[in-house]
């Protein structure tokens, strides 16, 4: 059979018709468990824009000042509020002197 033929997917247990995703599936190494700290925020029960903001905090990709650094669009990494040396996400939202008001 040409492309776009049948063939057998593992994913349905059996024969199914071609798709890419399949098989991409199909070549793509198997993958691990997922991030265990990606499922609780997944079932976060909140507004979505929250969500993204956990997911970006434990990620490290909120733009705090380290990270405008890291991709070169400043040059001092030191917190503006507090004058701490590195302001990065776990100082923009535990240990700054804002953070602790809260």
């Amino acid at each position: 059979m040409g492309v776009g033929g049948i063939y057998s997917s593992p994913q349905r247990g059996g024969i199914a018709p071609y798709c890419v995703a399949s098989a991409y599936m199909l070549c793509s190494p198997p993958t691990t468990d997922p991030d265990p700290l990606w499922e609780v925020i997944k079932h976060y029960r909140g507004l979505r824009r929250v969500r993204m903001f956990i997911w970006l905090a434990c990620h490290g990709g909120n733009m705090t000042k380290s990270e405008r650094v890291r991709r070169h669009l400043a040059d001092d990494s030191s917190c503006d509020a507090c004058s701490h040396v590195v302001e990065n996400a776990l100082h923009v939202l535990c240990d700054s002197q804002q953070a602790r008001q809260l």
